[in-house]
């Protein structure tokens, strides 16, 4: 059963590992597009990656569950409060760092994105289950 989990356990530490670095040695990017920041991006990326990878891991109850709605939503907030928890520590822990309730922000819309993006990739399977 944990083994399932894998992928989204060692993709759970790269993100410890990435919000831990000092906020010196991340390369600044200017100017992109105007009303987003890139870091946003990564926020909503790397977010999205883990529900997606999270919900991987579930896929089988998923796919034969009648509540999948509440996997995805838990997923979802399970997901979110990694999200706050790294913003958290990047305020209090981490040297160098400092939380946003902004990146916050962009790592649940990154966990709605990595939902959605599950079942784009898996739609045949849901619909057939």
């Amino acid at each position: 059963m944990l083994k399932k989990f894998l992928p989204a356990a060692i993709w759970s530490i790269i993100i410890l590992v990435l919000t831990g670095i000092p906020g010196s040695y991340i390369p600044r990017i200017h100017k992109f597009w105007g009303w987003i920041e890139p870091d946003k991006l990564v926020h909503i990326t790397i977010f999205g990656i883990l529900m997606f990878l999270i919900l991987y891991g579930l896929r089988e109850k998923y796919f034969f569950s009648k509540n999948r709605y509440w996997f995805g939503i838990v997923s979802v907030l399970i997901t979110s409060v990694f999200g706050m928890i790294t913003e958290i520590l990047q305020l209090f822990v981490f040297v160098g760092r400092s939380g946003s309730r902004f990146d916050f922000y962009a790592d649940a819309v990154g966990a709605l994105i990595g939902w959605v993006g599950f079942y784009f990739a898996f739609r045949k399977k849901i619909r057939n289950a």
